[in-house]
């Protein structure tokens, strides 16, 4: 269909030419928007992602969480370095939170196993997070660990009265139980 004329389908369609037209003004905006804000803060990530030159982005791969404002969704960012970052169109002020709050109970020994801590950028309306990828477990010891983190988690979500936590929204890194609240999503 895309190598004939639309006109007739559009004409026929006339709802799905305007969501076609809604859709593809959504994505120039996102991606335009995307590309500003990561040459604005191009410096803050090298700071705190404590990377001194991440090189030139070869992949940005958008479409990764339900869209929310305007169609906007995660997009994870590739450099030629290998350096990966999440960028989330959202405020990340709960889980630059979430984070400080795992540095302080690690910082008191409140925790059997310490929480490991994801770099996070909140800029307001948007932020980045450090890219958590998923990895296996390499022995049983390290089971063990994965599955007693995962309680220390799941106790704090309980405390917190915590939703949208659901197979969608977790990854497993190693030993590490990862919510993609924090990461991905």
């Amino acid at each position: 269909m895309v190598s004939e004329d639309l006109s007739e389908l559009f004409k026929e369609y006339c709802v799905l030419a305007r969501m076609t037209a809604v859709r593809i003004n959504q994505w120039v905006d996102l991606v335009s928007e995307f590309l500003i804000r990561l040459e604005a803060d191009l410096p803050e990530i090298q700071h705190t992602f404590r990377i001194s030159h991440p090189g030139k982005v070869v992949e940005a791969e958008p479409g990764l969480s339900d869209p929310h404002c305007d169609g906007r969704t995660v997009i994870i960012v590739t450099c030629e370095t290998g350096f990966k970052l999440v960028y989330k169109p959202k405020s990340m002020g709960l889980e630059k939170e979430y984070f400080e709050l795992y540095a302080w109970l690690n910082s008191r020994g409140e925790t059997i196993l310490p929480f490991k801590i994801v770099n996070v950028i909140n800029r307001g309306s948007y932020g980045w997070v450090e890219y958590v990828e998923h990895l296996p477990m390499e022995n049983k010891e390290e089971i063990t660990r994965y599955f007693q983190k995962s309680g220390m988690f799941l106790s704090l979500i309980y405390a917190f009265d915590d939703i949208d936590f659901h197979s969608e929204n977790v990854i497993a890194c190693g030993e590490e139980f990862r919510d993609l609240h924090t990461s991905q999503d």
